[in-house]
C-alpha cells in the first residue's frame, strides 16, 4: 500500500472550533486592514459567499474547512495536520534556494510565489514568514488566487493576518473574473513573474464527498 495514499476522513459528530469571540475579533481587525489596503477585495467579500463553508478543529488542533451542501460534506482544505504539511512544502520549495545561495555567498533570494487557492491559510502564512530576503533587504511578492469568498472570510476569522495585509507584498485576485485581473496586473513589465506555483490540492477536489 502506498504510504502517501490518504483515506477520506470522517467528520466527528461533535466538532470543536475557534471561539466565536476570537473569530470575530480577528475578522474585525483583519477586515479593517483589508478594506484599507485592498478596497476592491473587501467590497467583493462583503457582497459574496453563501455561508456553506465551515471551519472545524482537527485532532491535531489545526483548522480545516468543510463545504456542506446538498446533504454532503467536502473537504476544502488539507484535513491531515495541515500546519505540518505547510512546513514540509515550505522546506521543499526553499531548500534549493538556500543551498545555492549559501554556496554563492550572495545572500538569500526568494522566488515570487503564486497560490491557486489558499485553503486554510497555513501555506500562505509559512511562506510569508519564512521567505528569504533579496539583495537590498527586499522580499519577493506573493500572488494569491481565491474564487471562494467564504474561504477568504474564514481565513480572516481564524488567523491574525495583520502583518500579511499591511506588508504590501501580497496581491489577491478574487472572484470569477480572475483572468482579466491577472492580465491587467502583469501588463506592468516591472511586476516580477511567479516562479513557484502552488495549487492547493483540496481546492481541486470539491466533488469528492467525505466517507459517511
Amino acid at each position: 500500500m502506498n504510504m502517501e495514499e490518504k483515506k477520506p476522513l470522517k467528520v466527528p459528530k461533535e466538532v470543536k472550533c475557534v471561539s466565536l469571540e476570537l473569530r470575530q475579533k480577528n475578522y474585525e481587525e483583519n477586515f479593517a486592514l483589508l478594506r484599507k489596503r485592498y478596497p476592491k477585495v473587501a467590497g467583493w467579500l462583503q457582497d459574496s459567499g453563501n455561508g456553506k463553508t465551515i471551519a472545524v478543529k482537527l485532532e491535531s488542533g489545526d483548522i480545516a474547512f468543510l463545504l456542506q451542501e446538498n446533504g454532503e460534506r467536502h473537504w476544502l482544505s488539507e484535513p491531515v495536520r495541515p500546519k505540518d504539511k505547510a512546513k514540509r512544502t515550505l522546506e521543499k520549495c526553499l531548500s534549493p534556494i538556500r543551498t545555492l545561495e549559501k554556496r554563492l555567498s550572495v545572500g538569500q533570494r526568494g522566488k515570487p510565489l503564486f497560490f491557486i487557492g489558499m485553503g486554510a491559510g497555513y501555506e500562505l502564512i509559512e511562506f510569508f514568514n519564512a521567505q528569504p530576503r533579496m539583495l537590498l533587504s527586499k522580499k519577493q511578492p506573493i500572488y494569491v488566487v481565491e474564487r471562494s469568498a467564504d474561504i477568504l472570510r474564514l481565513n480572516l476569522e481564524i488567523h491574525d493576518w495583520k502583518k500579511i495585509l499591511s506588508s504590501g507584498r501580497v496581491f489577491f485576485f478574487v472572484g470569477k473574473k480572475i483572468d482579466g485581473q491577472l492580465r491587467n496586473f502583469f501588463r506592468n513589465a516591472l511586476r516580477p513573474l511567479p516562479e513557484v506555483i502552488l495549487c492547493h490540492e483540496m481546492a481541486q477536489q470539491e466533488n469528492q464527498p467525505l466517507a459517511a
